[in-house]
């Protein structure tokens, strides 16, 4: 029997998100994020607060200001270009995700054919040719049937088993690309709805 997918595609959209290429294009943004963030605070002007006492004429003295980094413009380039870095990121991020998408929603179109083609094949053709072997069966038993025509019954019903195999075959070969494209498994397992 072919496992059934109950399953809507919005759903394996939302499977999707835990995907490790998106995850990835994530990680990879929030990394641009936070050196940007850094790169503007070594650009900020450093508040300086001095408190300095002289022992022998007992005064005080207070010295308030801001040191700014010697090498401003060449900061203040460095986070223009870690900006331009999350740009790139989040296109990238983009990208993943309609790769994903669009892997996703092929993937769900083959396996539902898959699942199509091979349930027809079993009510359309394998169930009466198992049903016409029985019958062949009981009228070779009651002497109606020779033996040679039960015998190509039995041939042409284990060629239609072969094929309907293969149709199995083929919507577990779709289930795999589909789990492969969802990142994770869509039946059973933690993609289990």
């Amino acid at each position: 029997e072919v496992p059934s997918l109950e399953l809507a595609y919005a759903q394996l959209l939302e499977l999707a998100r835990e995907n490790p290429q998106i995850q990835s294009a994530l990680y990879a943004l929030d990394r641009s994020r936070r050196s940007v963030t850094l790169a503007e605070q070594q650009a900020n002007p450093t508040p300086l607060l001095t408190f300095l006492r002289d022992i022998p004429t007992h005064t005080y003295q207070f010295q308030v200001g801001l040191q700014f980094p010697i090498d401003w413009g060449q900061i203040r380039n460095e986070v223009r270009s870690k900006e331009e870095s999350v740009m790139e990121q989040e296109q990238n991020l983009q990208a993943a995700k309609l790769e994903v998408s669009s892997n996703l929603k092929v993937a769900f179109e083959q396996y539902l054919g898959a699942m199509h083609n091979a349930a027809d094949f079993r009510e359309k053709v394998l169930i009466p040719s198992e049903e016409s072997t029985r019958i062949t069966q009981y009228g070779f038993k009651r002497g109606a049937v020779a033996y040679v025509r039960l015998l190509t019954s039995q041939q042409n019903l284990a060629a239609v088993r072969k094929e309907y195999i293969a149709l199995l075959q083929s919507v577990f070969v779709a289930l795999d690309a589909l789990e492969a494209a969802a990142g994770q498994p869509v039946i059973g397992g933690q993609g289990k709805p």
